[in-house]
């Protein structure tokens, strides 16, 4: 799986869109309807829960994904984020889209967090498919590449 960061998000608006989110706390700009579905289904940013709907922007349906990140302060932060990034990836890997943005605006990730994140998505998308002939196309993995926004200072050196 591919991952670019960029200082803005792709000009081609992306189809799905995910945040890592800290438990008990959704983003700011998120979109009311949104975070009123999230509560209502119990999403509370748990390691490792996910939640996503659809919302209308500039008259385009953008699927918004939330993964939980689980509390700031536990001494498993790592493997939290990890299983965050790896939700991500499982729920999305054979939906048929083919790229996810990670929006990190207004995220207090640091660039090691980041890294714990995006190691967890990519390991999480490995698959050996060669001997696997009689796969449908909903089974097959579409997901190829994360584009992370925002990402704090260093992300890239710490990633590669």
């Amino acid at each position: 799986m591919k991952v670019q960061f960029l200082a803005a998000p792709p000009a081609s608006a992306p189809r799905l869109v995910a945040h890592i989110v800290d438990q008990d706390s959704l983003p700011q700009s998120l979109d009311s309807v949104l975070a009123e579905g999230a509560r209502a289904s119990r999403f509370s940013g748990k390691a490792g829960q996910v939640f996503d709907g659809f919302i209308a922007h500039e008259g385009r349906i953008i699927r918004v994904a939330l993964a939980g990140a689980g509390d700031k302060d536990a001494k498993d932060r790592t493997a939290a984020l990890e299983r965050a990034g790896a939700a991500l990836t499982a729920r999305f890997l054979t939906s048929g889209e083919t790229a996810m943005t990670l929006v990190l605006d207004g995220s207090e990730l640091s660039a090691e967090e980041l890294a714990a994140v995006l190691l967890g998505a990519r390991l999480r998308g490995w698959r050996y498919d060669a001997y696997r002939t009689k796969l449908s196309d909903e089974q097959k993995a579409s997901l190829q590449r994360i584009d992370v926004v925002g990402a704090p200072k260093g992300s890239e050196a710490v990633w590669s």
